[in-house]
């Protein structure tokens, strides 16, 4: 049962503080989730690794080995990598039923409903946005088209892709950053440390902590303004699914040495699309509907 709190004066609940307005929370359920999602995010990992390798130690180090540097979706270890990573989201749903403190959708969204205006135009306006650096980096490192994929690895690409990044934003700007905001009951400081944690899980040079600090702190302020993770989703599943087509046909370069002036393009673009999501938002009011 919601009991909404009688100092929200906005139509809805502020997305960030909702879990503190239903019945069954408490301060220490936000922490269990995130450890329980972890632990099944872990577990269904490995018996997925296993599986596939039947256990032989040389498989299970040719697809586990290489790190974001080897994160190139055209290929078994990337594949994999990207299907592990979205592991987290099963894993998150178990968590979240396990701990039994609210609803599913609560950590979705504090309005009535899934909101499609919110997840289909923020991503179609992340892939138009991207075209532009896009451009800039092929023509300023002259890079040419190598075709990498095939029919089967660029279908599993864009499958798997929304699986991960649903994932991580499930985990990161929704259970983690509700499970904060409970806590500390100021969305912007549940943000920033969100994004802290959410850079902890990606082991670049100092460059690209600094890209996936922005990209947190950005999507943070996406799920909070429009009170759900639909346009944060959106925005992650764009950014990576273009990421990793670029990377596949040889138009973009990557791996865990970001140099500053992809950290520049990144922050600049990412920045540059928030703002566009967020006016939309407020002029046709997507996140009242």
């Amino acid at each position: 049962m919601i009991k909404i709190s009688e100092n929200n004066s906005g139509k809805y609940p502020d997305f960030i503080t909702y879990a503190r307005q239903f019945e069954g929370y408490r301060w220490y359920k936000p922490l269990l989730a995130i450890i329980l999602a972890c632990l099944l995010a872990t577990i269904l990992s490995s018996l997925v690794l296993l599986i596939f390798t039947g256990s032989n130690p040389a498989s299970i180090n040719a697809l586990t080995s290489g790190g974001y540097d080897g994160l190139n979706t055209y290929s078994l270890r990337g594949l994999f990598s990207l299907f592990a990573t979205g592991l987290s989201l099963p894993a998150a749903l178990i968590a979240i039923k396990i701990v039994r403190e609210r609803p599913v959708t609560s950590y979705l969204y504090s309005r009535d409903k899934w909101n499609w205006n919110l997840f289909i135009y923020p991503l179609i306006i992340t892939v138009a946005v991207l075209i532009i650096p896009s451009i800039y980096l092929i023509y300023a490192h002259g890079l040419k088209f190598e075709n990498h994929f095939t029919i089967l690895t660029l279908i599993l690409t864009l499958l798997l892709t929304p699986l991960q990044t649903c994932g991580e934003e499930l985990v990161f700007r929704g259970i983690l950053m509700q499970g904060l905001g409970s806590w500390f009951k100021k969305p912007i400081l549940a943000i920033i440390l969100q994004s802290l944690i959410f850079v902890l899980m990606h082991p670049y040079n100092f460059i690209g902590m600094m890209d996936i600090f922005v990209f947190g702190i950005l999507y943070g302020i996406v799920a909070w303004k429009t009170n759900g993770l639909e346009a944060s989703m959106a925005m992650h599943t764009a950014n990576n699914a273009f990421l990793f087509v670029l990377l596949g046909v040889g138009l973009y370069f990557f791996g865990k040495n970001t140099s500053m002036e992809i950290f520049l393009l990144n922050a600049i673009f990412t920045i540059i699309i928030t703002v566009i999501i967020l006016t939309l938002n407020k002029k046709y009011g997507w996140s009242e509907e």
